[in-house]
């Protein structure tokens, strides 16, 4: 059997989609989700935001194209994917910093649940 890799999130896109091309002219598009997962105190009688942040990457030229379009702030989306981690050290500095994000690679997606605004 082998081994899986894969995120499912539920969230509004927290910003605009970021499109920039590599040094080797491939696109790459970036962009963060915010997923709530608040809760209702009864104690306190009011609800409980719960935010996470999850930054997302692909390369994918057809969700590119669609995100150039789609992807604007506030969007509710589904997406799935893969966690990556990607390692670094700032100029200068001694200790090696690692963030992760989602990879949205051939096995992923991405869903739009609002509706397209028409102008």
């Amino acid at each position: 059997m082998a081994d899986v890799n894969r995120v499912d999130l539920l969230g509004r896109l927290g910003n605009d989609v970021e499109i920039r091309t590599t040094q080797k002219g491939r696109e790459i598009a970036t962009f963060s989700i915010a997923v709530d997962t608040g809760y209702y105190d009864k104690d306190a009688e009011k609800w409980k935001e719960n935010l996470h942040w999850h930054k997302i990457v692909t390369f994918q030229e057809g969700l590119i194209s669609i995100l150039r379009h789609r992807g604007k702030k506030g969007v509710r989306v589904m997406v799935t994917g893969e966690l990556t981690y990607n390692e670094w050290q700032k100029e200068g500095e001694t200790s090696k910093r690692k963030d992760a994000e989602i990879l949205i690679g051939n096995s992923g997606s991405i869903n739009f649940l609002d509706r397209e605004k028409t102008d």
